[in-house]
């Protein structure tokens, strides 16, 4: 049994928030498998390592298109008429193939189904678009966060690629040219809710699921509340692809061995006491040393150096290395912690 969203929101910003916080309500229990299908006011979606450059934004201005970060992919525009789909789910209870190339290739055989349902010969290929007729009609990609997996693409249904055309620039307006959209390759008009509905019925006979239709829970709405206001509306986010260290008031980190020594134990117990009154304003993540980076978490220029430099154990404050390795008093951790509360 899956959920199936089809909300679609008039602030694009918000629009590409809601797949991040849907991510993390997984992460969270706070949702199970989703299917989102929606579409967008124009829009540049930027993965967070493309370059601004490959960006008009002049022309951006002038066709009224917004640019957005998120979490992965290349470079997409958007617009009314393209039909986006987000699945987010985790990948033990799917059943994920552990092969890169055929993960890709089996969430996205929904999109080939229903391609070929409209009578067009699509293949998957690991991290390369849908084709028909020999034109990209599709475009996927996927992002990690712990085990849970956001997958999410695009179909160009009836999208204007002449302002896609306008609004990308460099060798990327030459690639455009290869773009097509399902109306034209059809020869005639199609809707944007006809997909819906081709794409929701293929998801179900692909993957042998029901989809029941959904709304975004109230906790999943508290997570895209938060992600809004500190992420997606700022500068920092969609030109720089700067992400804030955390969706909270502040950050702390705690670096130890692995297995705890009893001096890593006493530090976790110090940072449960001090922090009981803290939990609704703090963030706090335990690092292992030799366990490995956690997929879709940044790693904090503190924890670098407090990992490069053996510091264990070690508390890190909103990135920054606080203590360690001798555990600090109780009053100081709690300075420390108050003082970051400040600054935030």
């Amino acid at each position: 049994m899956w959920r199936l969203l089809d909300v679609s929101l008039s602030d694009p910003k918000l629009n590409v928030a809601i797949d991040e916080a849907l991510l993390i309500g997984r992460h969270c229990g706070f949702c199970g498998e989703t299917l989102r299908l929606w579409t967008s006011e124009h829009s540049i979606f930027l993965s967070r390592i493309a370059s601004i450059n490959n960006v008009d934004v002049e022309a951006c201005k002038k066709f009224n298109v917004s640019i957005i970060r998120r979490l992965s992919g290349s470079i997409i525009y958007s617009d009314p008429e393209t039909l986006n789909f987000s699945l987010v789910l985790n990948d033990k209870n799917f059943r994920i193939p552990v092969n890169p190339l055929k993960a890709y290739e089996f969430l996205y055989s929904f999109i080939q189904r229903a391609l070929n349902r409209l009578g067009f010969d699509a293949n998957v290929e690991y991290a390369k678009p849908l084709l028909i007729n020999g034109k990209i009609v599709s475009m996927a990609m996927q992002h990690y966060y712990y085990d849970n997996l956001l997958f999410h693409g695009a179909i160009f249904v009836n999208t204007n690629m002449s302002i896609a055309r306008e609004v990308v620039k460099n060798e990327l307006s030459e690639t455009l040219t290869t773009f097509t959209t399902l109306s034209c390759e059809m020869g005639r008009d199609m809707s944007v809710d006809y997909v819906k509905n081709l794409l929701a019925s293929s998801f179900e006979e692909t993957f042998g699921v029901k989809l029941t239709v959904g709304e975004i829970s109230e906790k999943e709405k508290e997570v895209l509340d938060a992600l809004y206001k500190r992420k997606y509306v700022t500068d920092k986010w969609n030109i720089k692809g700067e992400a804030p260290l955390t969706l909270k008031d502040a950050l702390v980190e705690i670096y130890i061995a692995y297995p705890p020594t009893p001096l890593c134990h006493s530090l976790l117990s110090l940072i449960n006491e001090v922090t009981a009154d803290l939990r609704e304003r703090l963030e706090i993540r335990v690092w292992y040393r030799g366990m490995g980076s956690t997929p879709g978490v940044d790693i904090t220029p503190g924890l670098k150096h407090a990992s490069k430099s053996s510091i264990i154990p070690a508390v890190i404050i909103n990135g920054e290395l606080k203590f360690g390795p001798e555990i600090p008093s109780k009053n100081a951790l709690r300075d420390a912690i108050e003082k970051a509360f400040e600054h935030t």
